[in-house]
């Protein structure tokens, strides 16, 4: 079993993180189905970059899957454990969606750079670089979490 102690210090505002955090979870969620959904319906917009923007959020909500009913969980609970297998299940998840977002934006960066104009290069900017920077955002986040494990002493 693995603890997890960041959350120990946030026990006054507990109701209203599980709050914010649960909002945060359903916005993401509703935005990403819309979207599906209209992507999926409407005829107009069965072209590649579409299916590759339907395939982000597709990607999105299965990444949010893996890390946000267990963080409202310990949101929730005094308790914070986890399963050393639950714990690679939720790695490989996270990991395995970052991998999957990665390779679908350069996917939509090839197939903007096949069509050379100036509106497919606005609609490449305004599709692929909202994702670009959460993208290193989560990169930044993660190489300094494996600083973390590796150069943080054990004291």
């Amino acid at each position: 079993m693995l603890t997890l102690s960041g959350l120990s210090e946030a026990t006054t505002n507990r109701m209203v993180l599980f709050s914010l955090t649960l909002l945060c979870y359903f916005v993401i969620l509703m935005i990403n189905s819309s979207l599906i959904l209209t992507i999926i319906l409407d005829q107009n917009l069965h072209q590649p970059m579409y299916i590759f923007l339907c395939n982000l959020c597709l990607n999105a909500l299965y990444g949010t899957a893996g890390f946000y009913p267990k963080f409202l969980f310990d949101l929730l609970y005094s308790r914070h454990v986890i399963s050393f297998g639950g714990c690679i299940v939720q790695s490989l998840v996270i990991y395995s969606s970052i991998c999957v977002e990665y390779s679908i934006l350069a996917l939509m960066a090839y197939d903007r750079t096949c069509v050379k104009s100036i509106e497919s290069r606005g609609k490449f900017m305004q599709t692929c670089l909202p994702h670009l920077l959460t993208l290193l955002n989560v990169t930044v986040a993660v190489l300094f979490d494996l600083m973390f494990m590796r150069y943080v002493s054990k004291n």
